[in-house]
């Protein structure tokens, strides 16, 4: 069996966190959507709780037949197998609870419905596989990686199930998508697990080689990857990315939209591709990340295979760099733009509401990186209160005592923890002048982070071929 050197981490619900903090904001007796009814199956067995049936993966025998009875549509149809209406209205719902990702006129719905069914179609073809092997994914399986979405989100089991059906989805939709990433990972395991061998003599090689480049600049890198199986395919498949791109352009987190769309095994670690020196991407992609800032991504790039959007999330300096001990930070001035958000509790809020704005208050402040990316966050909570004080002609000046002191400990480009406004509710402060970019000199690696870096290349590469195969042979039918 192959030897694991790389945990499989799933990072694709990072957005549920706003819907759980919309849940803390909304107005006293704001009832969620219930969820669509799908046909009635085994599958239901995981909808009333997290569930513990024998296989989690999605039974196609009994779609199959509620579709014979006509209780549901066809979407497609994949080497026999259906995808049903309802699987896809409930990806759609999905997306949009995840990542806040929704269509806004006609032209858009269509495009969004195309690219995910055509990922749904790649997950059947994953399970067809998976069934080949006759891999079974059970509910210890999916349960390990949701208990850490719960954790990672500082939510319960109830509130995952609460905050998903508020937007329509059902429990199965989240359990069976995991269910087929595990599965998948296992396939692409056993097809290989005798062809990927990383030798010493190959860590000795590649760890000089790593060494020689330590004086050039080193970029982490997350990916999206959308394969061209085709060449008529070619122009869809650049249109899909293209759309994709804007979606992350317009806030969408790039973590979830590599977990949905993303064709390559990264995808399960939420695009995460690992620490690469300049020169070691191929040319088109190398010359892309060069002129990227961090948190910056680059539009869809022509690549080996298909079509690559690229995330830098980090930047080091070659070795040797000399890097200033100055303190570079802007000094706060009258001038400087402030944004805030308010979650608004009442005047005597219940401590346990209090609470839970608070903890979902502080789960935004770690993650929006920009004013741009609150304001994002803050138009998805119903009841939030978003203000730019600039375009109110609100001086610092202006301001409570309370706001210009938490202003005054913000840097630049900064974001502030939350804090309690009395008989208001939970409030967060952003700056939104550009901090100077703050240098780091790249460290070399361990020798074991080496040989898992061998790991996951070889891996991918020959994953990415095997699912460009099965999709070739594959017979599909859009409906």
């Amino acid at each position: 069996m192959l030897k694991k050197r790389a945990t499989f981490a799933f990072a694709f619900c990072s957005g549920l966190f706003v819907l759980a903090a919309a849940s803390v904001a909304a107005p006293e007796g704001a009832k969620p959507h219930a969820p669509a009814t799908p046909p009635k199956s085994d599958a239901d067995k995981t909808t009333a709780s997290l569930g513990k049936p024998a296989n989690e993966l999605p039974d196609a025998n009994a779609e199959a037949e509620a579709i014979r009875k006509n209780t549901i549509g066809v979407a497609a149809i994949v080497n026999g197998s259906p995808i049903s209406d309802y699987d896809l209205r409930q990806r759609l719902a999905l997306l949009n609870a995840t990542s806040g990702v929704k269509a806004e006129n006609e032209d858009q719905r269509k495009a969004l419905r195309s690219q995910i069914l055509r990922q749904l179609e790649t997950e059947k073809i994953q399970t067809q596989e998976a069934n080949r092997k006759s891999i079974v994914i059970g509910s210890e399986d999916v349960d390990k990686y949701i208990n850490n979405l719960i954790k990672e989100n500082g939510l319960t089991p109830e509130k995952l199930k609460q905050v998903l059906a508020g937007s329509g989805v059902n429990m199965a939709t989240l359990r069976s998508q995991i269910a087929v990433q595990i599965a998948w990972q296992k396939a692409v395991e056993d097809e290989f697990g005798g062809e990927v061998q990383v030798k010493p003599g190959d860590v000795d090689q590649e760890y000089a080689r790593v060494r020689a480049g330590a004086n050039k600049p080193h970029f982490l890198v997350a990916e999206i990857f959308l394969g061209v199986d085709n060449p008529e395919q070619d122009s869809k498949i650049k249109e899909d990315a293209e759309r994709i791109y804007e979606q992350i352009k317009n806030g969408a987190p790039f973590n979830t939209i590599a977990r949905q769309f993303s064709q390559s095994p990264s995808a399960a670690s939420g695009g995460d591709l690992g620490t690469v020196e300049d020169g070691q991407l191929a040319p088109e992609l190398n010359a892309s990340i060069e002129k990227l800032r961090v948190g910056e991504v680059t539009p869809p790039i022509r690549s080996v295979g298909g079509y690559y959007i690229l995330f830098l999330r980090r930047r080091w300096e070659p070795v040797g760099t000399k890097v200033s001990t100055q303190d570079d930070s802007k000094p706060l001035t009258s001038a400087t733009p402030i944004v805030g958000m308010l979650l608004p509790t009442g005047p005597k809020p219940p401590p346990e509401l209090q609470q839970r704005a608070l903890q979902m208050a502080q789960q935004i402040s770690e993650r929006a990186q920009s004013c741009e990316e609150l304001a994002k966050v803050a138009s998805n909570i119903r009841g939030a209160s978003y203000q730019d004080f600039a375009r109110q002609n609100l001086k610092l000046s202006d301001l409570s005592p309370q706001i210009q002191s938490e202003a005054a400990k913000l840097q630049a480009g900064g974001v502030s923890p939350p804090f309690p406004i009395t008989g208001v509710g939970i409030e967060i402060l952003a700056r939104c002048d550009k901090a100077a970019p703050k240098l780091e000199v790249w460290q070399m690696p361990s020798r074991e982070d080496v040989e898992n870096q061998l790991f996951q290349d070889k891996i991918s590469t020959l994953a990415r071929g095997y699912l460009a195969r099965l999709r070739r042979n594959a017979d599909v039918q859009d409906r």
